[in-house]
């Protein structure tokens, strides 16, 4: 909707981008305790997930931390398409 030339968010339109934006900050968040997590359980460094040294894990932990990668990758592709850099 447009007041005096300047667009104006609807309440609808302005509560799906809380929702959405609130969402994707708790599965970032999730994933961030989630791969804590396995860190500590299985005594692994905690750095970054792609600093890992993979010629030091177990085959587990490999797969693990491959399919964990593929999750945050997901996640952090659909924030910045929905914020996309100006």
């Amino acid at each position: 909707m447009y007041q005096n030339g300047t667009l104006i968010q609807s309440d609808k339109l302005t509560i799906n981008h809380t929702i959405f934006y609130t969402t994707m900050i708790d599965s970032i968040d999730f994933l961030t305790t989630v791969y804590e997590d396995f860190c500590s359980k299985y005594n692994l460094p905690h750095v970054s997930a792609d600093e890992q040294d993979v010629y030091k894990l177990s085959q587990f932990e490999r797969d693990w931390l491959k399919q964990f990668v593929i999750l945050w990758d997901a996640s952090q592709e659909d924030f910045i398409a929905y914020y996309p850099s100006k």
